[in-house]
């Protein structure tokens, strides 16, 4: 029998150690299928571990790499050899393999090109005009304005789809704002508890769009069925990507739609901006794990939202070797004349 998976680590938020108690679960449950239910050392399910990165796109190694040293203290409490297993697996890089299988990750678009985009809000669109949904009647999924109002709120955001739950959002005139509080606060991966992204001129489609997901995603919340939401969004897409852009070998999925606003945002603001836009503490995150600034949208009426100078000071006192000293007292004056 498995052993229950738990830590103390305080570090983390409770969902992300349930995260990776149920991912580090699967994994052994792999492991002991294949070498018949024996337990064995640390080391023997660390070398299978690695021995699956071939399989494996570089995200998604990390994800089962974090989860298993989280959980591994516990599943081999006592074992002479668990701290050597370890850091063993902490020194392990992902591999890059061009010729993944497609399955799961390997089947989700990094980014989304515009005529993509353009194709499945059309399609949603046309759809909506009906208020139904795929299937509805076998599987419950949400209306398709929704999906559209969705992405194209994460596509001006690029908020992380759990995110959606603790926004809010404001206007000033022609100034439009939406607060978000930071999904990954823990081990200093953000640069505060929230950021703020500031729009100008934003027409009333987008708005709209930004305003609906906001309230949908609180509701929702407050219902206690945040996850259910999630869900219902991601399966949705998946059946409406498919019907609207034909057979392929990758679709987009939910957090598509943020690495193109990224990748958006790469070619027009400072690699400091990008930084407070995504909530990273570290300049070098977005460049290391979102889709590149090549895949940028050029020309069309897709508006960018620009960081809070609170934001951006933030994210300069994270990163002392990448910025000038004279560079935050212009920050610490732009902070008093923009406010928050």
């Amino acid at each position: 029998m498995i052993p229950s998976l738990s830590d103390s680590s305080s570090d983390l938020t409770e969902a992300t150690r349930r995260a990776y108690r149920w991912r580090a679960d699967r994994l052994l449950r792999r492991w002991r299928q294949e070498f018949g239910g024996r337990v064995q050392s640390p080391f023997d399910f660390v070398f299978w571990l690695l021995g699956q990165r071939h399989t494996l796109k570089p995200a998604t190694f990390r994800q089962y790499k974090a989860a298993v040293l989280h959980c591994l203290p516990q599943v081999f409490a006592g074992s002479e050899d668990l701290h050597d297993a370890m850091e063993h697996l902490r020194a392990a890089q992902a591999t890059s393999n061009r010729h993944l299988s497609l399955r799961t990750s390997a089947r989700k678009m990094r980014f989304l090109p515009k005529e993509d985009w353009e194709r499945l809000s059309d399609w949603l669109l046309r759809k909506s005009l009906a208020d139904g949904a795929i299937d509805s009647a076998r599987t419950p999924l949400i209306s398709f304005a929704t999906l559209e109002a969705w992405c194209r709120a994460t596509l001006l955001c690029a908020l992380r789809p759990t995110e959606w739950t603790k926004a809010e959002w404001r206007e000033e005139g022609e100034r439009f704002f939406v607060i978000v509080r930071n999904a990954k606060t823990t081990q200093g991966r953000s640069h505060g508890e929230t950021r703020t992204l500031v729009f100008e001129r934003l027409d009333s489609a987008d708005r709209e769009a930004i305003r609906a997901t906001i309230e949908l995603a609180r509701a929702w919340a407050a219902r206690g069925k945040s996850a259910v939401l999630q869900k219902l969004v991601a399966d949705t897409l998946y059946r409406a990507a498919r019907a609207a852009l034909g057979r392929r070998e990758a679709y987009p999925s939910l957090y598509t739609f943020r690495h193109q606003a990224i990748a958006n945002w790469k070619a027009e603001r400072d690699a400091l901006e990008v930084a407070a836009l995504c909530g990273h503490a570290r300049m070098e995150t977005a460049a290391r794990h979102y889709a590149a600034r090549r895949h940028a949208w050029r020309g069309g009426r897709l508006k960018l939202a620009s960081a809070s100078p609170l934001d951006v000071l933030a994210v300069r006192l994270r990163n002392p070797s990448s910025v000038k000293s004279n560079d935050v007292t212009v920050s610490v004056n732009s902070v008093s004349k923009f406010g928050r």
